[in-house]
């Protein structure tokens, strides 16, 4: 099994052993697990070309994978984060603040009226 498989398997396995996962959520785990294998794939492609390449106009660049592989990475995460709730502490301040803004928004409008 080559290094690219790794990240996705790892990950399945260490999800699958912290949580009970629906079928949805081991989707989402293996949607995440994809996003890790390209940003590995990514890595790989920047040991072997190097950081910097030649870009347009002769001068050397950042390498384009590097980036992209950044991206990949965000993703699996944004992926993860989506899964968990936040704490109840915070969950409830996310909902105060909503309605707060809601509240005021109404006043705004009537206050037009």
């Amino acid at each position: 099994m080559s290094s690219r498989q790794l990240a996705s398997a790892d990950l399945l396995t260490a999800w699958s052993e912290a949580f009970d996962l629906t079928p949805e959520a081991l989707h989402a785990v293996g949607l995440a697990g994809e996003h890790l294998d390209a940003a590995e794939a990514l890595d790989m492609q920047v040991e072997r070309d190097g950081l910097m390449v030649p870009g347009d106009r002769g001068g050397m660049k950042l390498h384009p994978a590097v980036a992209e592989a950044r991206h990949q990475r965000s993703a699996a995460v944004a992926v993860l984060r989506a899964m968990v709730p936040p704490p109840p502490d915070e969950a409830e301040a996310e909902r105060l603040s909503k309605s707060s803004q809601a509240q005021r928004a109404a006043r705004a409008r009537w206050s037009r009226g």
